[in-house]
């Protein structure tokens, strides 16, 4: 379990000494450990778990939820206005 990052490696280790419990709870506690680390080794533990670049900007960054942002997505271009376009080229 030392140095275990990804919560459902973590979770399927202790299940074989006897957890019951679910996983959630498993990724409440990797979640706040995560989030006590620094920024830029968060950023790189991100990369390396998820085999992706952490995503640049979310959609609450871009003052839209991420229904607004589907629902941006699948309308016509022509029926989006200015900023709307704007926000989807980013």
């Amino acid at each position: 379990m030392t140095g275990c990052t990804k919560a459902i490696s973590l979770w399927q280790e202790i299940r074989s000494r006897g957890y019951q419990g679910s996983v959630c709870p498993v990724q409440r506690f990797v979640s706040g450990l995560r989030s006590q680390l620094p920024p830029e080794i968060r950023d790189r533990l991100q990369q390396r778990t998820s085999g992706r670049a952490p995503r640049e900007r979310l959609p609450a960054q871009l003052g839209k939820s991420p229904r607004e942002v589907v629902w941006l997505m699948l309308r016509r271009p022509g029926e989006l206005k200015a900023d709307e376009r704007h926000l989807l080229s980013e």
